[in-house]
């Protein structure tokens, strides 16, 4: 084990504890919302950079869960303050949800309202991204 081997690891571990932290209050944040914002908040700095599949998953249920509280009208009104790097995020947690095989008939919703603002590209770019959900 080289000494630069060690630093890799320490800067990894210290970086999964900071996105955690922040997983940990995005998490919290988000709890005490509903609808529009707690989808615009769940969406805010996804950790797809990170190697650590709990921190990924993690995030994925607190956007699962804000997108749970959004009714149909608010599901609208989200998709039109979206931006495109927006939708093509939201779009990367809607495949991640479908994976999992929970609430598939609302997800199937977001996806279509999704892919008619963002258009092909969108479905595209969320499944060839090589940086993850």
């Amino acid at each position: 084990v080289q000494a630069r081997d060690c630093f890799v690891y320490q800067a990894t571990m210290a970086d999964d504890a900071v996105l955690q932290s922040q997983l940990d209050t995005r998490r919290n944040q988000v709890g005490r919302m509903i609808g529009v914002s707690a989808v615009l908040k769940s969406i805010e700095d996804p950790p797809f950079a990170t190697r650590n599949q709990s921190i990924k998953d993690g995030n994925t249920e607190v956007v699962l869960d804000a997108l749970g509280t959004c009714s149909e009208q608010d599901m609208n009104e989200v998709i039109t303050k979206l931006d495109m790097d927006q939708v093509d995020i939201l779009m990367k947690y809607i495949y991640k949800g479908l994976e999992k095989g929970e609430n598939a008939a609302a997800l199937f919703k977001w996806h279509a309202k999704l892919a008619e603002k963002g258009g092909l590209g969108t479905i595209v770019r969320a499944m060839t991204d090589r940086k993850t959900a």
